[in-house]
């Protein structure tokens, strides 16, 4: 054979590729498919019926009422203490210094103290804040059980203005100020969703009228900051959360709503590790297919 019709062995492979090539033009080829990724559906389910079966367990299981055996935190427990020490006809003064969106949370607390102080024959003295306190106090004096006709009066500008009349008590009174002395009280419960309010009674008004007692009812978001003024000992005591909910004679706080709370918490925890799980590896998928 001529030297020039010699194929060498990469030139063949060539020419049977070619060959290969036009042997199959014209045919239809099946594309690659896509690689399916996971979904994480089964997780998600899985996820799902644990809401549920919990969600349908924490309502039908366990009490509604918070158990008598539920730990009370110490403030609660030296509220209640000095609602006990009050002898009849004491002068207790109630401050209500809170808005709607906290009422429930709050008058939740301070009903049943309201109820025992008027059970022990307690003399109340309802003063308001808020010009929407008057009308928010007849939602709290009647969980409370108290008269129809119980007098809740208008105090503007808050401890502001007492500061005089907690200085000088003989500067008398105009402008139809309800207060006239408080020294005459033996205790002062503020019912208020504001700490910066609460401070102000007791860093304001409290150091010149040192036999007066002051007591709070707030949220458990201000709880912390009383800690200090009770630890001091310028607080007698205070109830916040839900806890202290059943340091009066009733409890109105809804366990099993309180449940319900905890279970979603844990879900939502449980939710994000099982995403974090399906993430991890949908991408080490994702590197080994590439």
């Amino acid at each position: 054979m001529p030297p020039d019709l010699l194929l060498l062995r990469d030139q063949q492979d060539r020419a049977s590729l070619l060959a290969s090539l036009i042997e199959q033009e014209g045919r239809v080829t099946a594309g690659k498919q896509p690689s399916r990724k996971p979904s994480g559906r089964a997780g998600r389910l899985a996820v799902a019926l644990l809401l549920l079966i919990g969600l349908i367990v924490s309502i039908l299981i366990g009490p509604a009422a918070i158990p008598p055996e539920t730990p009370k935190s110490i403030p609660a427990i030296a509220l209640s203490d000095q609602i006990q020490a009050l002898a009849e006809n004491d002068q207790v003064l109630i401050v209500l210094d809170y808005q709607a969106a906290t009422s429930r949370e709050l008058e939740a607390l301070a009903a049943p103290l309201l109820e025992q102080l008027h059970t022990r024959g307690a003399e109340l003295a309802i003063l308001t804040t808020q010009p929407s306190g008057l009308f928010l106090a007849q939602t709290l004096l009647a969980q409370a059980g108290l008269p129809e006709d119980t007098q809740v009066d208008y105090l503007p500008g808050s401890y502001l203005s007492l500061i005089s009349q907690a200085v000088n008590p003989g500067i008398s009174t105009t402008g139809g100020n309800p207060v006239k002395d408080l020294r005459s009280f033996k205790l002062v419960l503020l019912v208020s969703d504001s700490s910066d309010s609460i401070r102000g009674w007791l860093e304001q008004i409290a150091p010149w009228i040192g036999t007066l007692n002051f007591a709070a009812v707030t949220t458990q978001m201000e709880a912390p900051v009383l800690s200090p003024y009770f630890d001091s000992g310028q607080l007698v005591g205070y109830a916040a959360g839900i806890a202290d909910g059943n340091i009066g004679v009733q409890s109105t706080f809804n366990y099993r709503a309180y449940r319900v709370g905890l279970l979603l918490m844990l879900v939502m925890l449980l939710l994000g590790m099982i995403s974090k799980g399906e993430a991890d590896a949908i991408r080490r998928e994702e590197e080994r297919s590439e």
